[in-house]
C-alpha cells in the first residue's frame, strides 16, 4: 500500500510540476477533417513535399525558441518573457500584443473546428450515428452553442488553475493517442465501405440523387490513384477552384502550435531544459503522426 501511494504521489508530481512540453503537442483540431482535402486535392507526394516545407518553415522559429531558452534563466510569460528579455521591454510588448491576438485567432479556431468535428460525426448525417440514433442538431446557431459550451469549458480549467491544466493536458494527449492508434489499426483492418458525402456538397449532391464516396482500403491501385495531383473545387466556398497555395495553406493551419510548451514556461521544472526537449520531441511527434494519416 506504501509503495502504491508513493508511485501515485511521484506520478502527481511529475504532472503537476515536472512535466514537459512534449505534453503540449498542438494537434490541430481540424486536421483529421481536411487530411482527406488535402492528399484528394495535392496527392501524396505533393502532400509529403507540403509537410517539408512546413516543417523547415517550423524548424526556424523552434531554433529560434530553443537558443533564447537555453541562454540565459527562463521565468513565467512564456514568449512574452523570452522576447522581452531578448529584444527589450518596448518589442517585447508589441509582440506580446500581437501573439495575444494571435492565441485569441487560434483559439476560436481550434474550437470551431472541435465543433465541426463533432457535428461531423454525431450530427444528421454524422458516420457514427445509427439510423434512429439520437443526434447533435445541426444549424450555424446550434454550432454556434456548442462553440460557446467549448469555450466555457476552457474557462472553467482555467479558473481553477494549473494543477487542472496540467490534468486535462494529460487527458487530452491520452484521448489524440488513442484516435490515431484507432485510425492506424482502422486502416489495416477496415474493408471496402461507402463513406456519407455531406449533403451541403452541392458540386456532387443534388435534388434527385443521393452519392456516396466508396473507401477501398489498403490497395494499390487506390495508392497509385492518390500519389500525384489532381485539383478540383471546394464545395465550401462556393465552388472556387483549389491551387497548391490553397492546400499549403489549409495545411499549414494544422502545424501550428509550437508556441504551446514556451508558453508554460513557469509551470515548468527545468524550462531550459524542458522547452528545447519538449519542443522538438513535439515537432518530430506530430510531423510522424501526420505522414503516416496522410
Amino acid at each position: 500500500m506504501f509503495v502504491v501511494l508513493h508511485l501515485s504521489r511521484l506520478v502527481k508530481q511529475y504532472f503537476t510540476k515536472c512535466h514537459t512540453t512534449s505534453r503540449s503537442i498542438s494537434f490541430s483540431s481540424f486536421f483529421k477533417t481536411i487530411i482527406g482535402f488535402i492528399v484528394g486535392n495535392a496527392g501524396l507526394l505533393v502532400t509529403l513535399l507540403q509537410f517539408g516545407i512546413a516543417y523547415g518553415i517550423l524548424l526556424f522559429t523552434v531554433a529560434s525558441i530553443c537558443a533564447i531558452s537555453t541562454n540565459g534563466a527562463v521565468e513565467g510569460g512564456g514568449a512574452y518573457f523570452m522576447i522581452s528579455r531578448t529584444l527589450g521591454p518596448e518589442f517585447g510588448g508589441s509582440i506580446g500584443t500581437l501573439f495575444f491576438l494571435a492565441n485569441l485567432v487560434s483559439s476560436a479556431l481550434y474550437i470551431v473546428g472541435c465543433s465541426e468535428g463533432l457535428v461531423e460525426n454525431f450530427g444528421p448525417s454524422g458516420i457514427m450515428v445509427r439510423d434512429g440514433a439520437l443526434v447533435l442538431p445541426d444549424s450555424p446557431w446550434w454550432r454556434f452553442f456548442y462553440c460557446s459550451m467549448l469555450n466555457v469549458l476552457n474557462l472553467l480549467v482555467c479558473l481553477i488553475g494549473a494543477g487542472m491544466f496540467a490534468k486535462t493536458s494529460v487527458v487530452i494527449l491520452a484521448t489524440v493517442c488513442v484516435s490515431l492508434g484507432s485510425t492506424v489499426i482502422s486502416f489495416i483492418i477496415q474493408g471496402p465501405m461507402e463513406v456519407v458525402i455531406p449533403e451541403g456538397n452541392e458540386l456532387v449532391q443534388n435534388s434527385t440523387h443521393h452519392v456516396n464516396g466508396s473507401y477501398t482500403g489498403l490497395l494499390a491501385t487506390t495508392l497509385q490513384d492518390n500519389l500525384y495531383p489532381d485539383y478540383g473545387s471546394d464545395y465550401t466556398s462556393n465552388g472556387s477552384p483549389v491551387f497548391f497555395s490553397t492546400v499549403f495553406g489549409v495545411l499549414f493551419s494544422g502545424v501550428t502550435g509550437i508556441m504551446a510548451g514556451a508558453n508554460m514556461s513557469g509551470e515548468l521544472k527545468d524550462p531550459a531544459k524542458n522547452i528545447p526537449r519538449g519542443t522538438l520531441s513535439a515537432v518530430g511527434f506530430t510531423m510522424v503522426c501526420y505522414i503516416v494519416l496522410s
